[in-house]
Parts: structure tokens; sequence; C-alpha cells
């Protein structure tokens, strides 16, 4: 409760299988955590914003966006998601 739901630690850590494994078991993209990070930054209260805004850089880093964004999370185009 201190820090948000499983898909936004699977999306910060860029684990990719277990992000697919959330979402299609149902977990809502679009969640919005009211957890610490999100506290510390507000960019960080979704599973888009930790995957993009966490520390963890990884060679799956776009897929785990991609997959983010076709599983419908929302974002806003601007310099961020370019």
């Amino acid at each position: 409760p201190h820090y948000g739901s499983v898909l936004m630690g699977a999306s910060e850590c860029h684990a990719l299988e277990c992000l697919r494994l959330l979402l299609g078991s149902g977990a809502e993209p679009n969640f919005r955590s009211s957890g610490e990070p999100a506290q510390r930054n507000p960019f960080l209260a979704t599973a888009l914003g930790m995957a993009i805004g966490g520390e963890c850089r990884s060679t799956q880093h776009h897929e785990v966006v991609n997959t983010l964004i076709e599983a419908g999370a929302e974002y806003e185009a601007g310099p961020v998601m370019d």
C-alpha cells in the first residue's frame, strides 16, 4: 500500500513476462497509485510512468512501454513520450 500495484513494480523493473502475465490476467494499466513514489513525483503514479521514469534501464525498455500502451495505458503526447 505504500508503493503501488504489482503491475507498477513489474513495469519499473522492466519484468516484461510478468507484466504480460498481469495484463493478461486483467490488471488495470491505468490504475493510479497514491503511494510513496507518486507522492515524490506524480508522473510515477501509473505503471507507464514507472516504466519510463523508474531507475531501471534495460534492453526491454521500449517493449515494456509499448506493451503497456497496447494494453490501453493512457498517456499525453509530448517530449517524454517522444
